[in-house]
């Protein structure tokens, strides 16, 4: 075979997935989700493919980037008052959905506030349909982050974040519900670990880390 023959073949077998990568790159960078996955904004103006008005009043801007017929960006706007015109309506962005594979389920759902900032992200990092981590931001700024434990509701560990450096981590190790396991740092460094060994709600036992 040929080595021109042995490309085309190649070619040929990644076309399928040239969607999805393109969409990827398009919304930031696409990670294995083998590891922690982080979805950027889009990178790029992906063209408006239909536009319709809520009952309640919301704006919903749809965005077909394939022409497949399923919305990989879905926008929602509130009509009010612009604060340097209010003689003049402007639109606000209030809420998004982002599906990363084109597989007609949504992957993230961001909030955003009145200051048009940021303020609670939920992510399906692995692509199963339902969602893994729910991080909640200040003055758009990474405040809080949970990671919810596997096919339930229930929230595994929270990760406490003070200027983007993390502070503290709370676990529920036992699976009951309840934190029995936590982290503290000092300048992103891990100083200490406490454990709850009788489900108390108080840690039992501090484990100090050990100078370098």
């Amino acid at each position: 075979m040929t080595a021109a023959k042995l490309m085309m073949m190649t070619m040929n077998r990644l076309l399928p997935f040239a969607g999805a990568l393109a969409l990827c790159m398009a919304l930031g960078a696409c990670k294995s989700t083998s590891k922690k996955t982080e979805i950027k904004p889009a990178m790029r103006a992906i063209p408006v493919s239909g536009e319709s008005r809520l009952e309640d009043g919301t704006i919903q801007r749809t965005y077909d980037d394939n022409n497949d017929g399923l919305s990989e960006v879905t926008k929602f706007f509130v009509e009010e008052a612009d604060p340097d015109d209010p003689t003049e309506l402007t639109r606000r962005l209030v809420r998004m959905q982002l599906d990363v594979n084109s597989d007609g389920k949504i992957n993230v759902l961001r909030y955003y506030n009145k200051r048009r900032k940021l303020e609670r992200e939920e992510l399906d990092q692995d692509l199963d349909g339902r969602i893994d981590i729910i991080s909640f931001y200040d003055n758009g700024e990474l405040a809080k982050k949970q990671t919810l434990q596997k096919d339930s509701d229930k929230i595994e560990s929270t990760r406490f974040y003070a200027g983007g450096t993390l502070l503290r981590l709370e676990r529920d190790m036992s699976g009951d519900g309840l934190v029995d396991y936590w982290e503290y740092y000092e300048q992103g460094v891990l100083d200490r670990i406490g454990r709850d060994f009788n489900a108390d709600g108080r840690a039992d036992s501090w484990q100090k880390r050990q100078a370098p």
